[in-house]
């Protein structure tokens, strides 16, 4: 009740503020009508004085056009009668009266005569009433009235045309006056008078009646009046439909909201009920998601960990293998290598599904070759099949690409899963290959049909052998094995290649897995696949690779231990003397005091920098040629080393063929095909990247730690690597010391050498995470930023831990390389 009480005079009030503001529109509109109308009455009333004027005025012109034909000649003779006597005040003019040869007697009427007959004239027939009149007048009745007399004197000061309303006899006229000026025409008549050409002898007034004028313009009025009345009135009534209108919507509107509080206290149950539910969704959610990553994480860790003793349980079986055994010891060794090899497979599964399942699994789409892939599978799967007494073939058609732009090693796997469930489904028969071109939405697909004639698969089932842990049914998984995820981790890594994955199959015929992924090229410019050629459309210059020696002294000016052992033992290797400076001061010495074919320097260093110690090089005159090795390969770095006087510029990690090529330009080696042999290496490691399988573990991959990939693209060589890991071990140790007291110093040009050095050190052994975080406390220092450094400092340390406990397992090289 009380709410409705509060309702209700809410609704009263707000009707008294609909008629408050309607009263104020009314008294607006009514305002702004009459204020309209007012300006409209006076502006008809300027417009009537202005049309009586402009009576007037054609009047006066009428008279002085009159008056100036008149003048022109003379004057006019006219018959002397009672209305025309002869002007007494024209006597002196010897021919005033003339008698015709006819005896007609006639008078000379001049200019003024004749304008005041015209005058009368107009007077008499349409009230106009004109005076043509002078202060000095010849004439007496020409002398000027009151109003007439002050303007002639007005004139003698400003001779202009004047106009006003006036009262004669009674009557308002409209009276116009304008100066007469002498003209030579009247010296005829007043030149006794003392007149010259140009005086001001007095004037020509016009009287409009305004009576006629006024009545007209109050008929106008009235329109005017009665329009602006009307528009009022209809303002009114537009404004009272309104106020109606508004009213009643007002009515409808506080209808419309207590309904509407109704509803809302209805709902509001029911959204107090809904809320405890999503409250309780959304705890059981987050405990869910709290489930799936904690199952994520251990199948992640629990795969990792279990692959490390699985590299040990393989590869001794394969020395086993090896070693000269009976049959039976075979047949056991045998076992544990298939047993091994599944057990790893699985496990890659798992690491696969965890990733993908953590939006971890990244992709890299490269320019591959198509026939290399191709070929790699074939000799893969091929004896397997063959082993289980099938026939197996890769059928290319005519039109394929030999070069595709895709990730290889994600397509491998993919063919791999779907060509491996075809061989273990089939019991006999044959799998099939077939590769062909097509379009899609006018882009070029690569697809790969994988064809067996195997058990086949219901067509119910078909949807479900693409989901997790799922097989078509339970006595498959008794038979068969296997985990279920190879569909599952194939068909998501094919729309991550941006593809997709289809399947027909018949019980008992067999089944065809159809993959279809984007060629991501320009077919037309692509040369076709040839299998008999797959080099050439790998790489064009590939040889077989040898090793190019070379023959000279070399001075190595670098302050790292880690990378002084490291470039030392590349370019001993390739038949070089080496020497080594830990300074740009040493270097300068050894340059002034020995002889040496080329200098690699670096550019941070203690005491003397890689730029100050080749400006002082230089300036000796000494021509050496010098190339700066430093882990700085920023923009622009590349110029100042030239400027400085280096002739030459490498970037830190040292890339082998990089170093091969650049050493090339300033020695000679013995052989006269070094750039074919370099291309060769190239082409191997490139080869080696695209047939590599994935194998990397989720969670924390060891390819973070160490990126093999990276190193083996550079060239780098096993036992290079296994004499460089330790000294850099135990260099960085001392380099980490000394960062820890430059940041706690606050010392930024020392932390900014510190971390340069630790950068290049880490970038030497593919420490990817340790090099990065070292470059960005660099950037910083070199700033004089030092607000993160402490941050930047636990993350080197905690990175270059993780290497030290990584390279302490004793197979660490084989576990980066499985990566």
């Amino acid at each position: 009740m009380k709410n409705e009480m509060i309702i209700h005079n809410k609704n009263n009030a707000t009707h008294t503020i609909v008629k408050f503001y309607t009263a104020i529109a009314v008294f607006g509109w009514t305002v702004f009508v009459v204020a309209v109308l007012s300006w409209n009455i006076y502006y008809h009333k300027i417009g009537t004085l202005e049309i009586a004027r402009n009576h007037a005025q054609e009047s006066f012109d009428k008279d002085l056009v009159h008056r100036r034909w008149a003048a022109k000649h003379g004057g006019v003779y006219v018959p002397i009668t009672k209305d025309t006597p002869p002007n007494p005040y024209l006597s002196h003019i010897e021919e005033r009266d003339i008698t015709t040869p006819s005896g007609r007697q006639l008078t000379l009427m001049n200019p003024a005569y004749m304008t005041r007959q015209v005058l009368e004239l107009g007077a008499e027939q349409y009230g106009l009433r004109g005076h043509i009149t002078s202060l000095n007048p010849l004439r007496p009745e020409n002398a000027p009235d009151s109003w007439e007399r002050e303007t002639l004197k007005g004139f003698e000061k400003n001779p202009v045309e004047v106009t006003s309303l006036e009262k004669i006899d009674g009557q308002t006229y409209m009276r116009l006056m304008k100066p007469m000026a002498t003209e030579q025409s009247c010296l005829k008549c007043h030149a006794s008078q003392g007149y010259k050409v140009g005086d001001i002898r007095g004037g020509i007034s016009v009287s409009v009646p305004m009576k006629p004028i006024l009545a007209l313009a109050n008929t106008q009025l009235k329109k005017i009046v009665l329009g602006y009345g009307l528009t009022w009135t209809l303002g009114l009534i537009g404004i009272g439909i309104g106020f109606l209108r508004i009213r009643n919507h007002i009515t409808t509107y506080n209808q419309s909201q207590k309904t509407l509080r109704e509803i809302n206290q209805q709902l509001n149950s029911e959204i107090t009920e809904r809320k405890q539910a999503e409250k309780g969704l959304e705890t059981a959610m987050h405990k869910a998601d709290a489930a799936n990553i904690a199952k994520s994480q251990f199948l992640a860790n629990m795969s990792h960990e279990i692959r490390t003793p699985m590299n040990g349980i393989i590869g001794f079986s394969d020395l086993l293998a090896d070693e000269d055994l009976t049959d039976e010891q075979k047949e056991s060794v045998t076992l544990i290598r298939e047993s091994g090899h599944n057990l790893l497979r699985l496990i890659n599964d798992i690491l696969d599904f965890s990733k993908i399942e953590a939006g971890q699994l990244d992709t890299e789409i490269i320019d591959c070759s198509l026939g290399t892939l191709l070929n790699s599978i074939g000799s893969l799967m091929r004896p397997k099949a063959i082993e289980k007494g099938l026939e197996f073939e890769i059928v290319e058609s005519n039109d394929l690409p030999a070069q595709i732009h895709s990730d290889p090693t994600r397509l491998n796997q993919c063919l791999i899963n779907l060509i491996g469930n075809a061989t273990k489904f089939t019991k006999e028969g044959h799998v099939y290959v077939n590769v062909s071109l097509e379009e899609r939405e006018d882009k070029p697909f690569i697809r790969f049909d994988v064809e067996d004639t195997g058990i086949g698969i219901p067509k119910d089932k078909q949807a479900k052998v693409f989901e997790s842990f799922t097989q078509a049914d339970g006595d498959t998984t008794r038979k068969y094995g296997g985990t279920g995820l190879g569909l599952t981790i194939t068909k998501q890594l094919t729309e991550l290649l941006g593809g997709e994955l289809t399947l027909t199959s018949e019980i008992d015929k067999g089944s065809v897995f159809s993959l279809a992924i984007p060629a991501n090229v320009d077919v037309t410019k692509q040369p076709f696949l040839d299998m008999h050629n797959i080099a050439g459309h790998t790489n064009p210059n590939q040889t077989k690779a040898g090793q190019t020696k070379f023959s000279g002294n070399i001075l190595v000016a670098e302050d790292a231990p880690t990378n002084q052992v490291l470039i030392r033992s590349l370019l001993e290797r390739l038949g070089l003397q080496v020497t080594i400076a830990e300074d740009g001061n040493q270097a300068r010495q050894k340059v002034l005091t020995g002889h040496f074919d080329l200098i690699f320097m670096d550019i941070q260093m203690p005491h003397m920098n890689g730029y100050e110690a080749t400006k002082e090089i230089r300036k000796k005159g000494i021509t050496t040629p010098i190339v700066t090795l430093t882990a700085n390969a920023m923009k622009g770095d590349d110029k100042k080393c030239i400027e400085a006087g280096c002739d030459d510029y490498l970037a830190k990690p040292i890339d082998r063929r990089e170093l091969l090529k650049t050493i090339s330009k300033y020695l000679p080696s013995g052989s006269e095909d070094f750039s074919e042999r370099i291309d060769s290496v190239k082409a191997q490691v490139d080869e080696l990247n695209q047939l590599c399988f994935d194998t990397k573990s989720p969670g924390e991959d060891s390819r973070e730690i160490i990126n093999w990939p990276e190193l083996v693209s550079r060239g780098m060589e096993e036992d290079i690597l296994k004499e460089v890991v330790p000294v850099f071990l135990a260099d960085r140790k001392e380099r980490i010391s000394k960062l820890t007291e430059a940041v706690e110093a606050g010392d930024a040009k020392e932390v900014k050498l510190c971390a340069h050095t630790i950068k290049g050190g880490a970038g030497n052994v593919g420490a990817k995470k340790l090099s990065e975080a070292a470059s960005k406390l660099e950037q910083l220092a070199s700033q004089g930023d030092l607000s993160d450094a402490g941050k930047l400092l636990d993350q080197i340390k905690t990175e270059f831990k993780k290497f030290e406990l990584f390279v302490s397992q004793p197979d660490w090289i084989e576990i980066a390389k499985g990566n």
